[in-house]
């Protein structure tokens, strides 16, 4: 089910609670995180980035710095 989610939408459901945001952003999810970023049309992230790093680079309005 998110992985037909928009990558925005999957960061704010990761950001639920504890248990939800591990599941979400563990290596498993690798294969729902691609689905996400290729449906939504964003290019594939560089080798030195996650999926879910990458998806937050690119669609999260907040800065953590």
């Amino acid at each position: 089910v998110l992985s037909h989610l928009p990558p925005r939408d999957v960061l704010h459901v990761a950001r639920t609670n504890r248990d939800v945001r591990h599941i979400v952003l563990s290596r498993t999810s690798k294969g729902m995180w691609k689905t996400c970023l290729k449906e939504s049309g964003t290019p594939e992230p560089p080798e030195d980035f996650s999926a879910p790093r990458w998806a937050a680079l690119l669609y999260d309005t907040e800065c953590n710095v």
